[in-house]
């Protein structure tokens, strides 16, 4: 509806939307929790903790490159 009505897209294209709008709407839950947990760690002063994090964006940003394309 907003997509419609405040955007101005086709109804079409925003009934193609609805999915991918969906799958992406729970992603903030694990960034608030991520963010907050490290700045918890940086306070205490414990960055060894957030390496493995690090290394897991990086496969999952080369995982999602490669696949996301694969499949359409």
């Amino acid at each position: 509806m907003i997509l419609v009505n405040v955007i101005g897209v086709d109804l079409a294209f925003a009934e193609l939307c609805v999915l991918p709008l969906r799958i992406f709407s729970f992603f903030p839950l694990p960034v608030i929790i991520r963010s907050h947990l490290t700045g918890w760690f940086m306070t205490l002063k414990k960055t060894f903790v957030l390496a493995p994090s690090s290394l897991l964006r990086i496969v999952v940003l080369i995982t999602s490159l490669v696949v996301l394309p694969s499949i359409g």
